[in-house]
């Protein structure tokens, strides 16, 4: 039996169900169980060689509500020869001895779960839109993290005729990038990734003599997902140069905005060889949407602390860790967006080690992406205030004691429009 399902993923509350004298035999499903996804139909089929002879009754189920809370079906026919359709679970394996996988993507086709698998281990899972034939881009996948082991992709659902995983290009090379960054429209002043969608700047400091910027990265699309830290280093602030990704979505979630420092005093013990480590603070927004942090001594490969996350999920809504160092009373300090009961709140956390963070006060009025700094007033090294702000660039003026914010001005506009954000 061969027919077209859509819509919601809901094994008990959406189903095409084939009975035989009253009992379940065979059942199906939508495809979407989350925000966005498509309205496609997939074409499915059951084998029922054994049945033959029986009767049987078709029964739809749509007992699902809100988003995704429907079913679509269409052409349900009986034939001697199964329909081409998805099938699931497609592999394919390389052996890694290039720097790059470049894998096609066509925008606007439907999303597959594409996981990848070092030596049988998962490493990452991601969203993207497999060219079936012809690629609109090539996204280049960078694999030389795992040079000489066994690398796998595998894909959750994929035609069966699909050319996907066949034209996956291994190469030391990015495919078609002959005029990368003398694209017509691409800007050439402000820094902009290879390929993919980026927003917000994360975690921009100086190390080992490098600037290093990170940023929220969609590697495998041109729309927002599957979320990534990018990263990127520069002599100058003007020219770039883009590294592999330093963090990776996870079992805890994709990889939020957050900040970054140096350990100079290697207060976390993460350094090594006199070297003072990194320390990367994001927020992993699974469920729960908890906070964690990565760390390096090279500014190249980042490893994510084994007792993530550092903080738990507060409420729900809790992102965007912004971590300082203040030098008076000798501690870490943490700036969190938290919403509370639909009010925005800043809350401030403290730590002698990075690992393990106080409760310390609370401010309300800030939405998203903290940020908090010291500055001399008039350029007077001896007159200092501390500046909060919030993702749209608005700030208060104030003071702080190594734990609670004490503003000295209203909200004040940190531009004119809404050009800037995060």
């Amino acid at each position: 039996i061969g027919f077209l399902i859509g819509g919601g993923k809901n094994e008990q509350g959406l189903a095409l169900q084939l009975l035989v004298d009253g009992k379940v035999v065979r059942s199906a499903t939508g495809n979407n169980d989350r925000p966005g996804g498509s309205e496609e139909l997939q074409q499915e089929s059951w084998d029922v060689s054994d049945l033959s002879g029986k009767k049987a009754v078709l029964k739809i189920i749509d007992d699902a509500k809100g988003g995704w809370g429907h079913l679509t079906v269409d052409h349900v026919v009986q034939t001697d020869a199964r329909p081409k359709g998805v099938v699931s679970g497609v592999e394919r394996s390389f052996a890694a001895t290039t720097r790059y996988l470049n894998i096609p993507i066509k925008n606007g086709a439907p999303k597959r779960v594409v996981t990848l698998l070092v030596d049988g281990k998962v490493i990452v899972r991601n969203d993207m839109e497999l060219a079936d034939g012809p690629p609109d881009w090539w996204a280049p996948m960078d694999v030389s993290a795992w040079k000489g082991k066994k690398l796998t992709l595998r894909v959750d659902k994929l035609h069966e005729d699909s050319k996907a995983l066949a034209a996956i290009d291994p190469s030391n090379e990015i495919k078609n990038a002959d005029n990368l960054y003398e694209e017509s429209l691409r800007g050439q002043f402000h820094f902009s990734p290879m390929r993919g969608w980026n927003n917000d700047p994360n975690g921009m400091v100086f190390y080992n003599g490098e600037y290093h910027l990170f940023f929220q990265h969609n590697p495998y699309g041109w729309g927002w997902g599957n979320m990534t830290w990018g990263h990127a280093v520069s002599k100058d602030l003007v020219h770039w140069e883009e590294l592999r990704s330093a963090l990776l979505p996870d079992d805890m979630g994709p990889m939020f905005s957050g900040g970054a420092v140096v350990d100079w005093k290697n207060t976390s013990g993460f350094g090594k060889d006199g070297k003072p480590p990194m320390v990367l603070f994001y927020t992993a927004a699974g469920n729960p949407t908890v906070q964690g942090m990565a760390y390096s001594t090279d500014g190249r490969s980042f490893t994510k602390y084994e007792g993530n996350p550092i903080l738990k999920q507060i409420t729900s809504g809790n992102r965007d860790p912004k971590v300082v160092w203040h030098e008076p009373t000798k501690q870490w300090v943490m700036v969190l967006w938290v919403e509370v009961e639909k009010a925005n709140t800043m809350q401030f956390f403290t730590s002698s080690n990075l690992k393990e963070w106080t409760f310390a006060s609370r401010t309300d009025g800030f939405f998203e992406c903290p940020e908090f700094f010291e500055a001399p007033v008039g350029g007077d090294e001896s007159n200092k205030k501390w500046v909060l702000i919030g993702a749209s660039s608005e700030y208060k003026i104030g003071s702080f004691d190594g734990k609670t914010f004490t503003p000295e001005t209203p909200m004040l506009p940190g531009h004119r429009g809404k050009d800037f954000y995060a």
